[in-house]
C-alpha cells in the first residue's frame, strides 16, 4: 500500500446539489437546529435517531494510504471522521425531499418527524434542556433567536429617543420610548400634541372623537 502523509489529500464529502436549511445550531451528537432560508422556520433534527453510517458520505476524510485491487483498481484507506455542523447540513439538504417533517412539542416527542418544526410549546421545552449544552448560549440564540431581534430594535428605538431634542414636545424620555414601541411615529405624536389627542392615539382627530362620542367630557389629559 502506498502511504500519503497526513493533510497531503483528502477525501472530500458529498455535498448538496442545494441548500435550503441552513444549521444555526448543533452539539454533533444529539440534536441541532436549522432554519429554513426562504421561510424562516426553525426546525429540530435529532442527530440521534439516524445511524451514523447515513452520514459518512458526507464527511470530508483524509486519505491515509492507497492500494490497489487485482482489477488494478484504488482501494483508500480513510481516516477517521466525525459528526459536524457541515456534515449534518450536507446531508439534510441532499435528502431534503425524503426527510419527514412534523411540527410542535407532540411530534418532537414521539420521533416519529425527521424535522420538527418549533412553535412556542416546543421552544418552551428545549429551553428546559439549556442546561445539557456546553455552549447553552449559541444553543439558546438558535432556538429563540427572535428575542435576540426585538431587543435589537428596541435598543435601536432608544437610541433614536435619545438623539432626538425634547424641547418641541416637553415628553419625558420613557414615555416617548414607549410611545415609539407601541407604533407611534413622530407625526402622529405631533399631531396628537396638537389637537389634544392622547399621546399614544393613531389616527386622525375626527377618528377619536367619532369613538369617543359617549364621552362628551374628555379634555384629552393622559
Amino acid at each position: 500500500m502506498k502511504k500519503i502523509r497526513d493533510g497531503e489529500n483528502q477525501k472530500v464529502g458529498k455535498e448538496a446539489k442545494e441548500y435550503k436549511m441552513d444549521v444555526i445550531f448543533s452539539d454533533n451528537s444529539e440534536m441541532a437546529v436549522l432554519q429554513d432560508k426562504s421561510s424562516g422556520k426553525k426546525y429540530i433534527f435529532n442527530i440521534y435517531l439516524l445511524d451514523k453510517d447515513e452520514l459518512e458520505p458526507y464527511a470530508t476524510r483524509s486519505i491515509l494510504g492507497v492500494d490497489f485491487d487485482e482489477d488494478g483498481m484504488p482501494d483508500e484507506e480513510l481516516g477517521d471522521w466525525d459528526i459536524n455542523s457541515e456534515v449534518i447540513e450536507n446531508y439534510i439538504n441532499d435528502n431534503l425531499e425524503h426527510l419527514t417533517t412534523g411540527k410542535g412539542l407532540e411530534d418532537y416527542e414521539n420521533t416519529q418527524a425527521d424535522l420538527v418544526e418549533l412553535d412556542d410549546d416546543l421552544k418552551d421545552e428545549l429551553k428546559t434542556l439549556a442546561r445539557y449544552q456546553k455552549d447553552s448560549t449559541s444553543y439558546l440564540k438558535a432556538i429563540d433567536s427572535e428575542d435576540f431581534k426585538i431587543n435589537e430594535s428596541v435598543r435601536m428605538i432608544v437610541r433614536d429617543v435619545i438623539s432626538e431634542s425634547m424641547a418641541k414636545d416637553n415628553i419625558p424620555l420613557l414615555k416617548k420610548a414607549l410611545l415609539k414601541l407601541k407604533g407611534v411615529s413622530d407625526t402622529q405624536l405631533e399631531y396628537n400634541i396638537e389637537h389634544g389627542l392622547p399621546w399614544d392615539w393613531k389616527g386622525s382627530k375626527e377618528g377619536f372623537y367619532e369613538k369617543m362620542e359617549p364621552r362628551k367630557d374628555y379634555t384629552g389629559s393622559n
